[in-house]
């Protein structure tokens, strides 16, 4: 092989290396982030005391994405306004 072709494997050998490394990252903060979602929702859920109804209603609201706080107050403030 020509020194020219080798230093180009040597490179595409560690940049394949750094792809893999990358992508294990990639997925260790997709886990991160799915978990650190669940936790602020399930926060939400205890502290408003979501019923299905009120978490349904909430989520679509929504859309995607985590819901802000302030939406289960309103939602709070709306229950107790019909009551």
């Amino acid at each position: 092989m020509s020194t020219k072709l080798e230093k180009i494997g040597a490179e595409l050998k560690r940049a394949e290396q750094k792809a893999a490394e990358w992508s294990r990252r990639a997925e260790e903060l997709k886990a991160q982030y799915n978990e650190q979602e669940k936790t602020e929702l399930s926060d939400i859920c205890r502290i408003y005391e979501m019923t299905p109804d009120k978490l349904r209603r909430l989520l679509e609201m929504t859309g995607n994405g985590l819901p802000d706080p302030r939406l289960a107050e309103a939602i709070e403030k709306e229950d107790e306004d019909n009551e």
